[in-house]
């Protein structure tokens, strides 16, 4: 039996958990999020690199002008739909289960990146110290897809490192058929590489040698990436009522690095293909049918 890597990372994995379901015990609330978390100049950086994702990676046949759109997961990130209410649509919803960021520092933020060179559109955040939306232009639920009550509402929808977080595949996707217009279209950008303990410069697929039950351990429903694969997430879009129409990658594992961690990868990765395991980040376009 091969020795378990990165063992000091497992034990902070498993420390942290540990605390995480003292606290749940206890009742006692998590710390208060501080932010930013990394200084003003760090966001700014971070919400940029995220509007220019979409500008990549979203199909280049979507309108703006006039048209709805979802975003799943935005976090602490408003400049995405700022940027697409600069384009032209007319309402963006923000789905998101923790609470929104209206930190006063957020009005500087969005002035950042619209000085990068992004046109947004800045005015739906309104208020000085303490801010709202827009709410005849910009929604915010504080909520999971799967609660979202709507039907027939978005134009697209789309999600940036978002998927790999959801527990229930083919539920989530079927939330979003209920909420797309009839042929809405979606595209999810679904980071397939290690997280929290495993993030860089930890080689990429080293946290999926772990065995489920010690994975289970490290990091629990819905405080971890639940290790898909991209396979599955194709079956679950089509199971769901969607035509996949386009999957591009945009990241892959070193050969030489697949190689050599291919022995020690859990079983339900030695089972599938090579090239999908190898498989780091993923763009996938679908349309509802």
């Amino acid at each position: 039996m091969c020795a378990v890597l990165h063992k000091s990372k497992v034990a902070r994995a498993l420390w942290g958990n540990a605390q995480r379901q003292l606290r749940i015990a206890l009742k006692r609330k998590p710390r208060p999020r501080v932010w930013p978390p990394n200084g003003l100049e760090s966001v700014i950086r971070h919400h940029t690199e995220l509007v220019q994702r979409f500008v990549a990676q979203a199909p280049a046949r979507w309108q703006f002008a006039g048209k709805t759109f979802c975003e799943i997961g935005p976090s602490d990130c408003l400049a995405v739909a700022g940027f697409l209410l600069g384009k032209g649509a007319a309402r963006v919803d923000l789905v998101e289960p923790s609470p929104p960021v209206l930190h006063s520092l957020q009005r500087k933020v969005l002035e950042g990146v619209r000085q990068s060179g992004l046109a947004l559109d800045t005015t739906f955040v309104r208020g000085e110290r303490e801010l709202q939306f827009d709410e005849t232009r910009v929604s915010y639920h504080n909520s999971f897809m799967e609660s979202l009550g709507f039907e027939d509402r978005y134009d697209y929808l789309f999600s940036f490192d978002v998927m790999e977080h959801v527990e229930d595949l083919h539920g989530f996707y079927s939330a979003c058929r209920k909420v797309l217009k009839p042929d809405g279209q979606m595209f999810h950008s679904i980071d397939f590489s290690g997280h929290s303990e495993f993030e860089d410069p930890v080689p990429p697929l080293d946290y999926q040698t772990y065995p489920d039950w010690l994975y289970y351990l490290m990091y629990p429903p819905f405080h971890r990436t639940t290790r898909s694969f991209l396979s599955e997430h194709h079956q679950a879009m089509t199971s769901a009522g969607f035509i996949v129409d386009e999957t591009k990658t945009v990241r892959r594992a070193d050969n030489d690095y697949l190689a050599r961690v291919w022995p020690r990868l859990r079983g339900r990765a030695r089972a599938l293909p090579m090239e999908e395991v190898a498989v780091l980040q993923a763009v996938v376009v679908s349309h509802k049918i």
